[in-house]
This record gives C-alpha cells, sequence and structure tokens, in this order.
C-alpha cells in the first residue's frame, strides 16, 4: 500500500448475490435424493436390507418420480419418505462409522427441518411440517449443503453472498480490494459489515466506509 501511496481512510463496501451450481429442487425431491445418496453408501449387506421396503424410491430419479405424481400424492410421498428417513437414521445412530457419512448427517438434517416428529405413546409419528415452517437456511440440494434460499422482490435466490471491500480515494493512483468474504445468502448486509468493518480496521487505516443503506443499521453504525 505504501510502495503504491494508496490512501486507505476512505473506503466502500457491497454485496452481490452468488448463486450455487445446484438445481432447484422440491421439498419432496431434496428428501428422496437424501434418501438415495444414504441407500447408495452403506454398505452392500445393508442395501440388501432395505432394498425391497425402499424399491419404489430407489428406481429413479427424485426429480421424475416428483414431475409423475399429482399434487395430492406429493404429502402422502413425502410424509413416507420422512418415515423411511427416520427408521434408516434410527437404525444407524450407533453405529459410528455410519453416523459419520456425510448422506447420514443429510438425513437427520432434513427429518430437523421439513418434519415434525412425535412421540404418541410408543409410536413415533412423521407429519410434513407446512411450508411457511419451512427456514430459508433449510437443506437445498444435497450436492451444497450450505447453500441457502432467499427472496429479494420478485427474484429467488440459491447460495450465498459476495462481499468486496475497496479504496475509492480519487486521489489513489490505483484502487486496490482491501477485503472479499463469502456469506450465506440469508445473512443481511448491516451484519456483514458489522464483522468485516472492524477485520479491515485491523489490517488498514479507515476513517470512512461507504455503503448503500442495506449496510446501515444500529450493529453497523457501531464500528
Amino acid at each position: 500500500l505504501e510502495q503504491l501511496g494508496v490512501d486507505t481512510k476512505t473506503q466502500r463496501m457491497d454485496s452481490s448475490f452468488v448463486g450455487s451450481f445446484i438445481k432447484k429442487m422440491s421439498r419432496l425431491e431434496i428428501a428422496v435424493k437424501v434418501l438415495q445418496n444414504f441407500y447408495k453408501e452403506l454398505p452392500e449387506e445393508e442395501q440388501k436390507r432395505w432394498q425391497t421396503f425402499l424399491a419404489e424410491y430407489l428406481g429413479e430419479e427424485a426429480q421424475h418420480l416428483s414431475f409423475r405424481l399429482k399434487r395430492a400424492e406429493v404429502e402422502t410421498h413425502l410424509t413416507k419418505v420422512g418415515e423411511w428417513l427416520f427408521k434408516l437414521h434410527e437404525a444407524y445412530s450407533g453405529d459410528e462409522d455410519i453416523a459419520d457419512l456425510q448422506s447420514y448427517r443429510h438425513v437427520g438434517r432434513v427429518l430437523k427441518e421439513q418434519y415434525l416428529v412425535t412421540k404418541e405413546k410408543e409410536e413415533t409419528v412423521i407429519e410434513v411440517k407446512p411450508a411457511k415452517e419451512i427456514s430459508a437456511s433449510s437443506l437445498q440440494n444435497p450436492a451444497d449443503d450450505t447453500a441457502t434460499f432467499r427472496r429479494k422482490g420478485d427474484e429467488d435466490h440459491q447460495g450465498y453472498v459476495f462481499n468486496v471491500a475497496e479504496t475509492c480515494s480519487p486521489a489513489n493512483p490505483v484502487q486496490l480490494l482491501t477485503d472479499v468474504s463469502l456469506y450465506p445468502n440469508v445473512i443481511s448486509d448491516e451484519v456483514i459489515a458489522a464483522e468485516r468493518v472492524p477485520e479491515i480496521k485491523e489490517r488498514m487505516e479507515v476513517k470512512e466506509m461507504i455503503t448503500d443503506a442495506g449496510f446501515t443499521g444500529e450493529a453497523s453504525e457501531k464500528v
């Protein structure tokens, strides 16, 4: 910075959505794909144990299953898949090798995010959560389990927020990036600024950070 004669006191910060290279999946597709992924990673002998029971969900892609079902049938199958996911999760909860698989963790995550699991007397009841109760941080696609969902205006976004800070003094011979970060897209600009600005100040002198209105708020104004 000193060699280039760049003044870091005035900077600007902005963010942009970055899409994850994943297919948008329905709730049923996600549940079926997670079931299929876990089944494929089971030892061969364990696959034989479950094959007959899970046959209707193993023979075709999750997307194809979802497309051929009538709308009234979707929730029935979503519930049924949830029941099998629960049985699979319970069956291997004590097996350290299998429980350490990412596909097993996805089974547990889908059960938590998409279903209500309740005990009634000696029976466990699996119910599909209402769509309005599904978090934007829920699993969007097992191919990228950190991608999140956010609707801004009329557009849906699956992926992340790419945040950048750079010098912007007109007197600078060149402008340089001073910070680059990636966040789940459910994180607000205000929260990002509250976290990144102190980090930048630790590395260089900053007196003014120019942002748009989305970055302003009680948390970010304190930094």
